[in-house]
C-alpha cells in the first residue's frame, strides 16, 4: 500500500518523504530590558509560497504569530517582541502554509 502518492511499496529503494517541509530559519535575540527581548527571524522563501510564524512554550500547542507570508525567493526577514515573564520558554518555527 503507498504511503504517499507516487510511491512504491515494492521497491525497498524507493522512500518516499513523510515529514512535512523544513525552513531554515536564522535567529537573533536580545535583551532590551529585564522583561522585554527581541527575536529576529530571518528564512529564505519559495517563489509562490505562503509561509505562518507560530510560537509556543510546550513544542505541543503552537500559536499562529503571523500568517499569510507570501514568499518571493527571497529571505524574509521580522523582529517580535515578547515579555520574559509572560514567556517563560519561547520556541518559534516557520510552517508553509
Amino acid at each position: 500500500e503507498e504511503i504517499s502518492p507516487g510511491s512504491d511499496p515494492t521497491d525497498p529503494n524507493n522512500v518516499p518523504n513523510i515529514f512535512p517541509s523544513t525552513v531554515r530559519l536564522e535567529l537573533e535575540g536580545a535583551q532590551l530590558s529585564s522583561v522585554v527581548y527581541r527575536l529576529g527571524i530571518r528564512f529564505l522563501s519559495g517563489n509562490g509560497k505562503t509561509y505562518r510564524i507560530e510560537t509556543s512554550d510546550n513544542l505541543r500547542e503552537w500559536e499562529a504569530l503571523e500568517s499569510g507570508i507570501r514568499g518571493n525567493n527571497l529571505h524574509i526577514e521580522r523582529a517580535y517582541f515578547f515579555n520574559r515573564v509572560d514567556k517563560p520558554n519561547l520556541f518559534i518555527r516557520v510552517v508553509e502554509e
